[in-house]
């Protein structure tokens, strides 16, 4: 299968421990990290982190983006609902600039609970611009999730996580983020042995992996006074309707006989 994406090469580039492979490899260690505050909580909104209780913070001045941002440039972040697939570049070499430069926050309808990551193949960049990705299918890609020499998977987010047996698969449980919540998404990432690079005469990039990502949450419910509320208003509704049906009724009179 080919396919042709504009991605961002950041977006769910996560997962938690698994011990990295004997052979050689590339090694992906991401990490989802929450950060205090709220971000957007709308499509096509993105704003600048700042942390005005800690002027220290490292995320002050970072880029943050909404979750799901469809159609925008140069992301296309297009999983609003849970389990529907987004697809996106991760591998070796990392971007440092993601670990404290580029931040994401809540802006689906649903309290998030896990995440679901999948490497399916490898990526080919097809120009300078890394973002212009064509997808392959490809279940024996060398690549897996693990911790690497330069950092360990890490997250204060989701409890609990399991992992395939091949490494290709990995997915997060028991976490919460909230709608507008803030959190990281980056990776560290080595290649372990004498690897043999995916796209070996790309003059862009050599080993990117093609990831197949999903979110799982709820609905958030609506408050406790919102069914009270819709019913008053519903009453209320219908009080009208009826009000404004007698008066448009001309008056009528009954004799008998």
């Amino acid at each position: 299968m080919r396919i042709r994406s504009l991605v961002f090469s950041g977006v769910f580039a996560g997962a938690l421990a698994a011990a990295a492979p004997s052979h050689a490899t590339v090694v992906m260690a991401p990490s989802f990290l929450r950060v205090p505050g709220v971000g957007p909580t709308e499509p096509l909104e993105f704003q600048t982190y700042n942390d005005p209780s800690d002027p220290a913070s490292p995320y002050n001045g970072a880029f943050v983006l909404g979750f799901y941002n469809p159609g925008i440039t140069p992301t296309s972040l297009t999983a609003d609902e849970p389990d529907e697939i987004l697809t996106y570049g991760a591998g070796y070499p990392a971007d440092p600039t993601l670990a404290t430069q580029t931040l994401f926050s809540n802006d689906t309808h649903y309290v998030i609970t896990g995440f679901t990551l999948h490497i399916a193949g490898y990526a080919e960049q097809q120009s300078d611009d890394p973002l212009d990705l064509v997808f392959y299918d490809d279940p024996n890609v060398d690549a897996v999730w693990g911790d690497t020499t330069d950092g360990a998977i890490e997250t204060d987010i989701f409890g609990s996580y399991s992992i395939s047996d091949n490494g290709k698969t990995i997915a997060f449980t028991g976490g919460h983020l909230d709608i507008g919540d803030i959190f990281t998404d980056f990776l560290y990432s080595e290649i372990t042995g004498q690897h043999t690079d995916f796209t070996p005469n790309n003059s862009y990039a050599q080993n990117i992996a093609y990831i197949q990502a999903s979110f799982q949450g709820y609905e958030t419910p609506l408050p406790a006074a919102a069914p009270l509320m819709i019913g008053g208003l519903g009453a209320l509704a219908g009080l009208m309707r009826r009000r404004d049906r007698s008066k448009s009724k001309p008056a009528t009179r009954t004799v008998h006989a």
